[in-house]
């Protein structure tokens, strides 16, 4: 692991540098295709990523076997086979995210992949002490909203 100094209210911080992987980056570039222009056929992807339609197979089938991504029949289809197109699972993984208010508040937010709120709660934050204090108390504060949301920690990305 590499770690790296921020400087914060001027106190020297380590954080953890993190690599994201190319195969991370690539399944994610289709994530963000798909939301924007969903549903969208595996063959629009490729122009969409600029990734190979080889490469979009292999990652589209992993996001459909994570139930991240689902595939429906085209009904504007002509003959033949009908063509599958590919959103958003709205039943896949949920995204948390939290905001601290002027006021006091930590307000924590549940969405679906998609962007559609399923979920969200506030509760008063007082003001921390020290940076580790306050990844505590958001750390505790994101620990009672899972419980509170009902969603298992396995669905949450």
């Amino acid at each position: 692991m590499k770690y790296v100094d921020l400087q914060l209210s001027g106190k020297c911080v380590k954080i953890m540098s993190v690599r994201i992987s190319d195969h991370t980056l690539n399944r994610l570039a289709i994530v963000k295709a798909i939301l924007a222009h969903g549903p969208v056929a595996r063959s629009d992807l490729p122009s969409l990523t600029n990734l190979s339609a080889g490469l979009i197979t292999q990652l589209t089938q992993t996001l459909v076997k994570a139930n991240l991504v689902t595939e429906t029949k085209d009904k504007n289809s002509r003959k033949g086979r009908p063509r599958l197109l590919l959103e958003l699972s709205e039943a896949g993984a949920v995204v948390i995210g939290a905001s601290i208010d002027g006021r006091g508040n930590l307000l924590t937010t549940f969405v679906s992949l998609a962007g559609r709120k399923l979920f969200e709660t506030s509760g008063h934050f007082p003001l921390p002490k020290s940076l580790p204090d306050m990844a505590q108390h958001i750390g505790h504060t994101l620990d009672s909203a899972i419980v509170e949301s009902g969603f298992s920690r396995e669905r949450i990305a």
